[in-house]
Order: structure tokens, then C-alpha cells, then sequence
């Protein structure tokens, strides 16, 4: 079947006190997916905060909306147009998840709550921020219930962010859901230091990978074949693990996001770089963001060229072009203009793309298991080696 989700709006509402979250209506999403000829639209229905923007019977509607449900509007008016949806939720940092359910986050080796808090990584907080839900804890059937919850609206399908369940050592949960698990199923106790040497450890680590792996299939099965399953493998991030994650995953995962987000502190090509990675390592079609923003300025458009340039390289590469837009930038009237001028291209180009190969090149270069198993000194030199072929 033909891949139809090409062109892609992505949009957010990313503060915690929910800017704008009162003015802006799903038809206004709607309105500018149509000014910049995107075909599909897709938000958090879920956010990192824990709050629905739908009315959800598991989760805490975000209060701004009222009696509004965000994601009925979205539909409703994307459906008029043929424009597809697809909510983003599972996100695994959930603030008011692990206010009610503290024994589902992940723990370091110590036993403290592993979180997402590392901007700027000095600053002392009271509380989490953003703490990190664990697959092996019941979070994983929240996640089932979100998708159940969504996919009613009549969705084309789910996108889940990163799941950030990490095997090394020193970023990896330890909560008592991991050890029982591991015990049950090894015989073992989790090791708690990085010995590359040793075959518990290089087991332990495995198992941590296909956690993500198996949590993945699980959603997969639930959503079923009439519906596609995106899934973040953010390529750069995560010492490269997610990388693993993405190539086990591949059969059972439709879409996977190429997140770029660094794209404004790396070298030109680097959208590129990372769609090409991702379609090597899975062979399935490659979503690619560039930001509406300059890093984190989220209140305010990068430069024209800067975007043109980024959808561009994400097309060449051979992905599809995602447009990432937040309520702060778009409420500061957020310019379709180059946006429009790339995905007209893309739309006249893109039944081309749709069964073409890359050029084939040859480089020397590391395989994910050698990354994996080079240890946390020299994972991130490794993750970085290939780049420039």
C-alpha cells in the first residue's frame, strides 16, 4: 500500500502551565496544516506533564480546555480536509502518573527517581520535574489504555516518544520491578556495575533492550494492522541505544522518527545523516523534524533558509518531512511560507521517492553491537563515527 503520511505538521503544546492552550482551537491546527499543504497532523494527546487534551477516563484533562476536547476538534476538522491523525501519547515521563504511583518510576542503583531534569544539570530541584516511568512496572498497561482511549476518536494510528529505558549502568532503573523481574527470569540479581567482561552483565543489558523491544510488539499487537505504530528512535540521543531498539523493532514498528532536534548545534547534513541511518537499520519509512525554532527559542521562527534547508535534507535523505510548531512560536504568528515551498516540492517529487534506493557507498564503520558493547566511555565516540560518510 502506498505510504501516505508524507507531509507532517507536528504540533505542541510544550510548558507546563499550558500557554495558549485557551485560544488555540483544533481548527486553527487544521487551518495552518493547510497552509503549508501538510497531509498529516500529529500532537500529544498525552503530554510529558501527564494531561490529556481529549476527555479521557484514565488521565487528567489539562483544565484550560474546559469542556473542550482538543483532540475531537483536530479530527473533526482534519477529516473535512482528508488530512490524517496521529496522536502522540505513552510518553514515559508523567509527572501526575507518579504522583498517585511513586513505585512505577524508574530508580537508579541507590534508589533514587531517574528523571529527564538534566537542563541545566546543576540546579538542585525539591521535586521531580520530569520523572521517568519504568516498562516493567503497570505504566506499560497505561500506555495500552491511552492508545484504546485515542484510537476510538478514529485516528490512523499512535505515535509513542522514547521510551528512555536505558541499559547501561549508570542511566538504567533498578526499581523493584526490574529486580524481580530479572530474578524471576534469570536466576540472577541485577548487576549493578558495568563489567563488559562478564556474561551477566552482557545479559542484563540485552534484557534491558528488549524490554523496550517486547513493550514495543505489546502496543503493537493491541492497536492491531489497521492502524500504524510510529515510534521515536531518536538516533543521535541515548549514547546510540535507541539505535538497537529501532533494528530489533523493525518488524513490528511502521514508521520510526528520526527526532533532530539537535539539528541547530550539528554540522550541516545532519537530518540527512540520521534519516539514512534510520532507513539502514530498518528499512521502513523514516519521519524527520526540523524545529520551527532556533534550539530551544521556542517563542520565536528560526530563519527561512534554516527550514527550507532542514525539510529538504530530511526529503533527500530519503524520509518524510515532519514540521515540529509550538504553541508559543505559532501564537507569534509562525510563517508558512517556507514550510508551503518545500512540501509542494515534496508533493510533486514524492512517488518517485516512494520505491527508490540510496546510492550505494562503502565506509568503514562500527556496527550497533560494537557500540553497545564499547562501554559508556567509548559508546559515544562510536555513536559519532560514521559521520562524513
Amino acid at each position: 500500500m502506498k505510504f501516505k503520511y508524507t507531509r507532517v505538521l507536528q504540533f505542541n503544546f510544550e510548558d507546563e502551565q499550558g500557554y495558549a492552550v485557551d485560544r488555540i482551537r483544533g481548527s486553527d491546527i487544521v487551518k495552518f496544516a493547510l497552509k503549508i499543504g501538510a497531509n498529516t497532523i500529529t500532537f500529544f494527546a498525552r503530554d510529558a506533564w501527564g494531561r490529556a487534551f481529549y476527555n479521557s477516563n484514565i488521565a487528567r484533562k489539562i483544565a484550560k480546555l474546559g469542556d473542550r476536547d482538543f483532540l475531537r476538534e483536530v479530527v473533526e476538522e482534519a477529516s473535512k480536509h482528508g488530512i490524517a491523525v496521529i496522536p502522540m501519547i505513552g510518553h514515559t515521563t508523567n509527572p501526575e502518573l507518579y504522583s498517585k504511583h511513586p513505585d512505577w518510576a524508574q530508580r537508579d542503583k541507590n534508589g533514587r527517581v531517574i528523571t529527564m531534569d538534566t537542563d541545566p544539570s546543576f540546579v538542585s530541584r525539591e521535586k521531580a520535574t520530569w520523572p521517568l516511568m519504568c516498562l516493567n512496572s503497570p505504566f506499560l498497561n497505561h500506555v495500552l489504555m491511552e492508545a484504546d482511549e485515542v484510537l476510538k476518536y478514529g485516528v490512523d494510528g499512535i505515535f509513542l516518544d522514547s521510551f528512555r529505558y536505558m541499559p547501561d549502568v549508570d542511566r538504567a532503573c533498578f526499581c523493584e520491578w526490574c529486580r524481580n523481574k530479572f530474578r524471576n527470569e534469570s536466576g540472577k540479581d541485577l548487576p549493578a556495575k558495568e563489567e563488559l567482561e562478564s556474561e551477566l552483565y552482557r545479559r542484563s543489558f540485552l534484557w534491558r533492550i528488549n524490554v523496550n523491544v517486547k513493550s514495543l510488539k505489546i502496543v503493537s499487537q493491541r492497536i492491531g494492522d489497521n492502524h500504524v505504530l510510529i515510534y521515536n528512535n531518536h538516533p543521535l540521543a541515548w549514547r546510540g541505544r535507541a539505535n538497537t531498539i529501532a533494528e530489533l523493532s523493525r518488524n513490528f514498528v511502521d514508521v520510526f522518527f528520526a527526532e533532530c532536534s539537535e539539528v541547530d548545534y550539528q554540522p550541516p547534513g545532519f537530518i540527512a545523516e540520521m534519516v539514512k541511518l534510520t532507513r539502514a537499520l530498518t528499512g521502513k519509512p523514516v519521519w524527520a523534524t526540523r524545529n520551527s525554532f532556533h534550539m530551544a527559542l521556542t517563542s520565536s521562527n528560526t530563519t527561512d533558509v534554516a527550514i527550507r534547508q532542514g525539510l529538504r535534507e530530511a526529503f533527500a535523505g530519503g524520509g518524510w518531512p515532519v514540521y515540529l510548531v509550538f504553541a508559543s512560536t505559532f501564537m507569534n504568528n509562525v510563517n508558512p511560507d517556507p514550510v508551503r515551498q518545500v512540501f509542494e516540492e515534496v508533493e510533486r517529487l514524492e512517488e518517485y521517492m516512494l520505491d527508490a534506493e540510496p546510492l550505494p557507498y562503502v565506509g568503514v564503520v562500527f556496527s550497533n553491537r560494537s557500540r553497545d558493547w564499547s562501554g559508556v566511555k567509548m559508546s559515544p565516540h562510536i555513536a559519532d563515527s560514521f559521520r562524513g560518510f
